[in-house]
């Protein structure tokens, strides 16, 4: 029998919401320059209203997280599977505009030029983060009346979600222009979760313990295919322009 810890159980209750705030941390120094603190920029040239709205819509789910845990921990279930239909159609809004920024990006041949990676194979990074957001919310939808599967997936979604900001962040404090530098806030926040497991399970959930790992190997995997024909042939077909050099 696995014996958990009754202080280490109540300082649980506390995890998701730090997750939660930790995660609208990075996502603030990340985009700081280029969308939150935008307006002190006074040469920067207006964001276009797609780019807006992904900026939005991107904050608005942070914020709805941090509230959600929080009416989780007041106990106030009931608005909180109200506001959850709101976050399901949030969710599948923002899937949809991160496709279109990603593509309409690439296309344009300006993604991934700060990390200095061609933009038909750099567009797998941040397609590849929505779509595994976009699965894990549904997911995590669909298992709703599953509490401790539904609210582990909500956290590896976010955490997937926040990866640009993560990567963003690393150059803009430490000046690492690597997409790679995600993975270490990404780890980081994965080692997190299996460590309140245990602290206040005795035991790692699948979720954390599989999910959130494969989530993590899934980007190097996709960096190593990105410079495939195969996936330089899907990029063509994306955008609807031929691949640069092709």
């Amino acid at each position: 029998m696995n014996v958990v810890d009754p202080a280490g159980a109540r300082a649980g209750r506390s995890f998701f919401l730090v997750v939660a705030l930790c995660a609208a941390v990075v996502a603030f120094v990340g985009f700081a320059p280029t969308f939150y603190l935008r307006g002190f920029a006074t040469s920067a040239p207006p964001l276009s209203t797609l780019l807006v709205a992904h900026g939005f819509a991107s904050t608005a789910w942070i914020a709805l997280l941090i509230a959600q845990t929080l009416l989780i921990r007041n106990a106030r279930m009931s608005t909180h599977r109200t506001i959850g239909l709101f976050g399901a159609l949030l969710a599948a809004v923002m899937v949809a505009l991160g496709v279109s920024v990603a593509v309409q990006a690439a296309a344009q041949g300006t993604l991934g030029l700060r990390f200095h990676q061609q933009p038909f194979e750099f567009l797998i990074v941040p397609l590849g983060q929505i779509l595994i957001f976009g699965a894990l919310v549904a997911v995590a939808i669909a298992l709703r009346r599953r509490p401790a599967v539904h609210k582990r997936l909500m956290v590896i979604a976010t955490l997937n979600l926040i990866a640009p900001a993560a990567a963003r962040a690393a150059d803009n404090l430490f000046h690492v222009a690597n997409p790679k530098s995600a993975l270490v806030v990404l780890g980081i926040g994965v080692v997190a979760c299996i460590a309140y497991d245990i602290r206040t399970r005795g035991r790692v959930h699948p979720v954390f313990g599989l999910v959130g790992p494969m989530t993590l190997l899934s980007l190097p995997l996709r960096l190593a295919f990105s410079h495939t024909a195969a996936w330089h042939s899907t990029a063509e077909w994306l955008t609807g322009f031929a691949a640069p050099g092709a």
